[in-house]
């Protein structure tokens, strides 16, 4: 299974957000098993450093994005991306760039915890939660 995890639940993983990272942290795992393939898209990177550097400060996140980068698929976005996600009905610009970089690589899912900033995407939509048990009930 070919899955986008959006930006927020490798915010939740990096920064070990308290309410979130159990699950951040399991999919991981499970991704970091073969349980599913895991890819990001080409803008969370760069979202997610300016956010992280913040709170982890600049080297530390710098260290985050390499692991990041070194752990997951690239879903590219080009200008193809940019304009379906623009001309779409996606309210959230960000999230509908995800959305349609998913879409354009031929991803499975998309894992959010912001599951209605998503609505209207063509592709399934699930929680960590929901993954982390569709992934329990698949045979390994």
């Amino acid at each position: 299974m070919r899955v986008l995890v959006d930006t927020d639940v490798v915010l939740d993983l990096m920064l070990k957000r308290p309410t979130f990272y159990h699950d951040a942290f399991a999919l991981w795992r499970a991704g970091d098993q073969g349980r599913y393939e895991r890819f990001i898209a080409a803008i969370t990177p760069v979202n997610a450093y300016y956010i992280a550097r913040k709170f982890l400060g600049a080297a530390s996140a710098r260290q985050a994005i390499s692991d990041l980068l070194t752990a997951s698929n690239i879903c590219a976005i080009d200008e193809y991306v940019l304009t379906t996600a623009h001309s779409s009905p996606i309210a959230d610009f960000e999230d509908a760039v995800q959305i349609y970089a998913a879409v354009h690589a031929g991803m499975d899912v998309i894992v959010t915890r912001n599951g209605p900033d998503y609505a209207g995407s063509p592709i399934p939509v699930l929680t960590p939660a929901d993954l982390l048990a569709r992934l329990a009930h698949q045979t390994p």
